[in-house]
């Protein structure tokens, strides 16, 4: 075996072919490390989630969003290609390809990276790397600010929305409770609770609900009546002030022109004495104050007649809506606090939809990171060091074949002569070329 080897090692063209397979694997090495080592500017934008409770609950007991989600749905929105074709636009870069290029070759150029900081803060780390420092940073930025707009969009829509739910629940328990305060005011009337308890004291209330229906009713005729003599004195008063001026026009018709000021005066005054006598004598005339108080009156009639009414219902039923009355009582009570829940959810959501319009619910914070170039991190660094190392061996090794080669072909006349090119090329081993010279 080490014979073998011995004359394996001896032949030029192994140790020629070994020679230059060193040589390419270290090339290809070379080539391999300096094709994986970063190269350009990386710019690095850091985005912090502040998740406060204000901003992440809807109601009370609702449940909080937790920052990881929030992180993903930023990493999602950042990932779109409409985002990537946008800043891409806007930052210069790629003008030559198309949408679905674009968006790939974007992706193949950020790196994000989650830091999840429990339930009170997270971080969206956003990394571009360019060979041009400034689009590196204009398109870090231009990322970070599209992350930012999609989130305040979200966030809007979700407040419209919470919004819009609550004020439909409010208004349903809003109707709702109408419609148990209407119930029960009815049974309550129907089983007499607004009057007194016992069958006698309700009579004796109704004798005195009719006594006074009956004080007002007069006091209603009386008015009229007043009303009606009021208005038939009037009437004779103006009755003979028209008369006079009708005297005055015949006595003015002897000394001035028809059509003149003055008899123009006298038929307007005894056109409008003639329509007061017409209203007067009509029966439609009623005086204000005498008007007012007739109204009164009959309100007042109107109010006794209901309650007569309800005071008979009431002095004829039977306590049978009992079981009803208390059924809607203990819904009206769930109803009033179903109410309180959804005022409270709608105060917190129209809390929330105000500060992200005024911008105070923007949880997102921009930290902005000095530009450097683009260096190996974590396992890039693993890489780098296993390859220089390997490098450094091959390369050892190739020296000492190189040494090697060369040594034996200085020894050699025949090696010379195949060097130099003045002889034929020999195929047999060094021992044998020695062996040969000295015989």
């Amino acid at each position: 075996m080490p014979d073998f080897i011995h004359n394996l090692w001896c032949d030029i063209r192994f140790r020629r072919r070994l020679f230059g397979l060193v040589v390419f694997a270290c090339l290809l090495l070379s080539l391999l490390v300096s094709l994986y080592l970063p190269r350009g500017y990386r710019a690095e934008v850091w985005l912090l989630l502040d998740a406060t409770p204000a901003a992440t609950s809807l109601a009370p007991g609702a449940t909080a969003i937790r920052p990881a989600a929030e992180l993903e749905i930023a990493e999602r929105a950042l990932m779109t290609t409409e985002t990537l074709v946008t800043v891409a636009s806007h930052s210069g870069i790629h003008k030559t390809l198309n949408k679905a290029e674009t968006a790939e070759a974007m992706r193949a150029a950020i790196r994000t990276r989650r830091l999840i900081g429990g339930n009170r803060a997270s971080l969206l780390h956003i990394t571009f790397v360019h060979s041009d420092p400034a689009i590196a940073r204009e398109t870090a930025e231009a990322l970070a600010r599209q992350v930012l707009a999609s989130d305040i969009k979200r966030q809007t829509a979700r407040a419209d929305q919470a919004v819009r739910f609550a004020s439909l629940a409010v208004a349903g328990s809003a109707e709702e409770l109408a419609w148990l305060d209407a119930e029960i005011l009815t049974l309550r009337q129907s089983a007499g609770e607004a009057f007194p308890d016992t069958i006698p004291s309700r009579l004796a209330l109704r004798a005195e609900l009719q006594s006074q229906l009956r004080q007002v009713a007069n006091d209603r005729l009386k008015l009229e009546a007043e009303s009606d003599a009021a208005a038939q004195e009037e009437a004779e008063r103006v009755f003979v002030q028209l008369q006079r001026a009708r005297q005055e026009r015949q006595r003015a018709e002897e000394f001035s022109p028809q059509g003149s000021a003055r008899m123009v005066l006298l038929d307007a005054r005894i056109a409008e004495l003639d329509e007061t006598l017409k209203r007067l004598t009509s029966g439609d005339a009623v005086f204000a104050t005498l008007a007012a108080q007739i109204s009164l009156m009959k309100s007042q009639e109107r109010a006794l007649q209901d309650d007569l009414q309800t005071l008979q219902q009431s002095i004829e039923a039977t306590p049978e809506n009992a079981g009803r009355l208390e059924a809607l009582l203990r819904q009206r009570g769930m109803a009033e606090l179903q109410q309180s829940k959804t005022l409270t959810a709608l105060n917190t959501a129209q809390s929330w939809q105000e500060a992200i319009r005024l911008g105070a619910a923007n949880r997102w914070s921009l930290v902005d990171v000095p530009l450097a170039p683009r260096t190996p991190e974590g396992i890039s660094l693993l890489v780098l060091a296993i390859g220089s190392a390997v490098l450094s061996l091959l390369a050892g090794v190739g020296a000492v074949l190189a040494i090697s080669h060369f040594s034996q072909t200085i020894r050699s006349p025949y090696q010379i002569t195949e060097i130099l090119g003045t002889g034929p090329l020999l195929e047999i081993p060094p021992f044998q070329i020695e062996k040969e010279a000295l015989s």
